[in-house]
């Protein structure tokens, strides 16, 4: 039989290799483009045009993605939408300029908020009147808000588009200078013209809390999770009013499913370990207290929790230690005095009980006429600028510098020569190395022009 062997021929001996396949495509099309060069070049255009049409639909969509989030006043959700469509578009289209303005002034950053409205302003050509109504919520957040808000709420009763914006900010205005009653106004009325809002009814919820009406503060909280459900501030500080009312039924759950989530969240870890003293298990308290506390050591109210967990177990030398910490954080609170007091008299120093019995009721005494002037005097005489001094003092002396001075400058908006005020804002200034606006103040008292000038 004879075998017979095939010659490998030259063709079937060449492997395909993918570099010289390139090569190969490449010289084809090249041949075939010098053959063909307009069509290459319209091919080319075609590309061109159809990338930059997607990409203006694709980032114009991303545009108003953001605003809608924004509107719902999501943030996070409107800064990673708008970063998307932010390179595409902030050279040449002014919408993303006025969100980014926007959404910086939400998130506190004011002089970012302002680059971008300038920018905003540039490509309109002017001011519109939404820039103009950016501007003005931007003055007031920084300070200007007793000017700022009469022109604010005109917008809003005449039913600008933008009234929750206005709203937001003023009511941040308003609970950063403690002015709970009047925030309490300003989230009523968002909550009416935008009902669907959960950080509005959240938000009016906390007010609420602040100002000692627990049934409608859980009542807001409800709300603001039936429109977003698993909101986890919303969930958070509807646990907190459950323990501060004893409802732990109502609590447990929601408590407990807080903690597995979020097991690092120094909100949970406090509200937990004060769920666990209320449900008569003092050594998870404990655990969860102190993670609380080795998260943020200058939090006196988790250092006053673990007080009360340590003298509730009867370890007073331990429940001591926390309490002079609590009082190093916040000398005016008479909480922390009234429980040293309990500590001292069961060590039997008397001498020392007594001492902080004292404290306590002048601490006590000066925290009821700081929600007597807040709640009851204030409002009753918004006019009258001792009221405003006197709660500013208070502020002063419980280690509140910025919201004693936003008082004061309201008495002296009233009076602008009112001797207290002047003085207050003159020493503070001048223990705060700043001699040139101490100057400013001192100035009246030297060369008043009011009547106002001569009260005392």
């Amino acid at each position: 039989m004879t075998t017979v062997f095939h010659q490998p021929t030259a063709t079937s001996n060449r492997r395909w290799h993918p570099l010289r396949f390139t090569k190969n495509r490449l010289c084809t099309l090249a041949r075939f483009a010098r053959r063909r060069p307009l069509l290459i070049a319209l091919l080319f255009v075609l590309f061109i045009v159809s990338t930059a049409g997607g990409l203006f639909l694709w980032s114009g969509q991303r545009l108003r993605d953001a605003d809608r989030a924004c509107r719902a006043f999501h943030k996070q959700e409107a800064i990673h939408q708008l970063k998307l469509a932010y390179p595409f578009r902030s050279w040449w289209d002014p919408d993303a300029q006025f969100l980014a303005a926007r959404l910086a002034r939400l998130h506190g950053d004011w002089t970012t908020a302002e680059e971008h409205l300038r920018a905003c302003q540039k490509l309109e050509g002017g001011s519109s009147a939404r820039v103009q109504l950016e501007w003005l919520i931007l003055r007031a957040q920084r300070g200007e808000v007793r000017e700022m808000e009469p022109g604010l709420w005109f917008s809003v009763t005449n039913g600008d588009p933008d009234s929750p914006f206005i709203l937001e900010a003023l009511a941040a205005t308003k609970i950063r200078a403690l002015e709970f009653t009047h925030a309490a106004t300003l989230l009523d009325k968002w909550v009416t013209i935008d009902p669907n809002c959960a950080l509005a009814w959240e938000r009016r919820g906390w007010v609420m809390m602040r100002l000692d009406r627990y049934t409608q503060a859980e009542e807001c909280c409800q709300r603001a999770l039936e429109i977003e459900p698993g909101r986890f501030s919303a969930e958070l500080l509807l646990a907190t009013l459950y323990i501060r009312e004893y409802k732990t039924d109502e609590a447990s759950s929601l408590v407990e499913r807080l903690l597995v989530e979020r097991p690092n969240d120094i909100g949970v870890l406090s509200a937990g370990g004060e769920y666990r003293m209320l449900s008569g298990k003092p050594d998870e308290a404990r655990q969860l207290l102190e993670r609380a506390h080795n998260l943020d050591r200058t939090d006196q109210e988790i250092l006053i929790r673990l007080a009360k967990l340590e003298l509730q177990s009867g370890h007073l030398t331990e429940a001591e230690l926390w309490l002079q910490k609590a009082r190093a954080q916040e000398e005016a609170n008479p909480e922390v005095h009234y429980l040293l007091n309990q500590v001292l008299k069961l060590q039997g120093r008397e001498k020392e009980a007594a001492d902080q019995l004292e404290r306590y009721q002048k601490y006590k005494d000066q925290a009821e006429r700081f929600n007597r002037l807040l709640r009851e005097l204030i409002p009753a005489h918004p006019n009258e600028p001792q009221y405003m001094a006197e709660f500013g003092d208070i502020l002063f002396r419980t280690g509140q510098p910025l919201q004693a001075v936003y008082w004061h400058i309201r008495a002296l908006q009233i009076d602008p020569n009112y001797v207290p005020s002047n003085r207050a804002l003159a020493d503070y200034y001048e223990l705060s190395g700043k001699p040139e606006q101490a100057a400013t103040y001192r100035a009246h008292l030297k060369n008043p022009t009011s009547p106002g000038a001569s009260r005392p």
